[in-house]
């Protein structure tokens, strides 16, 4: 993930290892990349003065998406901007200081569930998706990397609710056709390796070039598919 800091100094000013664009009168920086949870977020933007950026016009996101759309081999898989749904007990979706965003961009089915930040994704033409349920709690989608993890992973969700499919956290959101596990960016092995993989027959596809998210598909025995990313599904979340 990239984050965006944005920030002016008592004075009024930018500091000075900041960009300063007139006419939004927005003063931010580039992030480093980073695996986004609320706890590094947390620790990215905890200069004075600094947040992450806010995105409360078409015209801020549209500055957004211009500046960023030839670097992809920096921004390649999200943006972090500023969002929370986590200041008030309906847990609607405000700025940090808990006012409301006159502007979004969510994806279809989005937001779906709560957390302190938002991902802007380059490749789904900059639309907005909340963080998922397994970074609100600590933790990630599952990562799979064994055939006992994945069996045992198989026989829990089966018992669960076996009409269901799960997301995992595999995605080939960065480079086409090759999946990673996103929480460690190592490659995920495809049906050609010689090492352990728990793909379905002929898959994965990228079926109408819009599937780069893994899931467990219940019709097949729970075995790894690619998916629509904004599919509402159900998640395996992993904890250390």
């Amino acid at each position: 993930m990239i984050t965006w800091r944005s920030t002016k100094t008592d004075s009024g000013r930018c500091k000075p290892d900041f960009f300063y664009y007139r006419y939004l009168d927005l003063c931010y920086k580039f992030g480093a990349a980073i695996n986004a949870t609320d706890s590094t977020i947390t620790t990215i933007c905890s200069e004075p003065n600094e947040d992450l950026v806010r995105v409360d016009s078409e015209e801020r996101q549209s500055y957004i998406e211009t500046i960023t759309a030839d670097i992809g081999l920096v921004y390649n898989i999200a943006i972090c901007i500023q969002g929370t749904s986590m200041l008030n007990s309906s847990h609607q979706w405000t700025f940090n200081d808990g006012t409301r965003m006159p502007y979004s961009k969510w994806a279809k089915g989005q937001p779906d569930a709560n957390g302190t930040f938002i991902r802007m994704f380059r490749s789904y033409k900059y639309k907005w998706y909340s963080l998922t349920f397994c970074n609100s709690i600590g933790g990630y989608l599952a990562i799979i990397e064994t055939s006992e993890e994945d069996e045992l992973l198989k026989s829990y969700v089966a018992i669960i609710v076996p009409s269901k499919d799960y997301w995992i956290g595999g995605s080939d959101l960065a480079t086409e056709g090759v999946f990673i596990w996103e929480n460690t960016s190592v490659t995920v092995n495809l049906p050609t390796s010689t090492l352990f993989q728990g793909w379905l027959l002929d898959q994965p596809d990228n079926n109408n070039n819009n599937q780069h998210c893994m899931m467990l598909a219940h019709q097949f025995d729970f075995k790894w598919n690619d998916a629509k990313c904004d599919y509402p599904k159900d998640y395996v979340c992993e904890k250390n």
